[in-house]
């Protein structure tokens, strides 16, 4: 009888073993689905449109963190608060422990149902709108909308066709961008010391016709300013000769 039952533990164990073994191939074939990611490698909208969102990343840990905080001072909060409410006056215990009101948070955020929680709250506590309207304001339409400014930002830098933009390069140089200034703020040289590259030839030919038209006028302005100034001093020596020739004249009447 002995043998008879240790055959038969060892058929159960075998067949179990064959279960887990169908088991875990058909989890592994389920993730083979994901190879229809590849796609994306192979549209270039769909690639540009996930480079966008890889590169909102940093912002995206940022606002991450801030909401984290958030949902743990209101989490302590709310279950320093209303911990003992359930299950007298609560349906659900929303807040009876730190877990339980990070989940309630978290579907309030998503404005899910918030108003019967708020209700079956304020029956005891009237003034617990208050709390409730700063975390919905600061959760579910401040940091929501951040999250989407961000993903819109870096949407709109791809439909600007400023594709290294996002990573902090210039797109046509591959050059880090200057966080300082301004390309327009670089210093103008003058024409001899102009550094002509072969494709923006007919761009720098027009610069520097624009710089020798603008020295031009500036010899002109300096001529021009030059002749005025000899004949101011002209009229200012004219008449001081013709004044001391007066003083002359009276001083020899006066001695006659």
């Amino acid at each position: 009888m002995v043998p008879l039952q240790g055959w038969i533990s060892c058929l159960r164990s075998t067949n179990c073993g064959h279960e887990l073994g169908v088991g875990g191939t058909q989890v592994i074939r389920a993730f083979r689905i994901f190879r229809a990611l590849r796609l994306i490698t192979r549209i270039e909208t769909m690639r540009n449109l996930v480079m966008a969102l890889f590169s909102v990343i940093p912002k995206m840990t940022a606002i991450a963190l801030l909401l984290m905080l958030i949902f743990f001072i209101f989490s302590v909060m709310m279950t320093t608060l209303f911990k003992n409410m359930y299950p007298e006056t609560l349906t659900q215990p929303y807040f009876e422990s730190l877990f339980y009101s990070l989940f309630t948070l978290f579907q309030m955020m998503t404005l899910d149902e918030w108003a019967d929680i708020l209700g079956q709250v304020q029956e005891v506590y009237p003034w617990a709108w208050a709390p409730f309207i700063i975390f919905i304001v600061i959760t579910g339409f401040v940091v929501v909308n951040l999250i989407i400014a961000v993903i819109c930002d870096a949407v709109h830098v791809l439909g600007n066709e400023n594709k290294a933009g996002l990573y902090g390069y210039d797109s046509e140089e591959g050059s880090l961008l200057s966080k300082t200034k301004k390309a327009t703020d670089k210093p103008i040289h003058p024409p001899d010391q102009v550094q002509v590259a072969p494709s923006s030839q007919s761009t720098a030919t027009q610069r520097l016709e624009e710089l020798q038209h603008q020295l031009d006028e500036m010899v002109k302005a300096q001529d021009q300013m030059r002749r005025t100034i000899e004949v101011l001093s002209s009229r200012l020596t004219f008449s001081h000769d013709v004044h001391d020739g007066e003083v002359s004249q009276c001083e020899g009447d006066d001695d006659n």
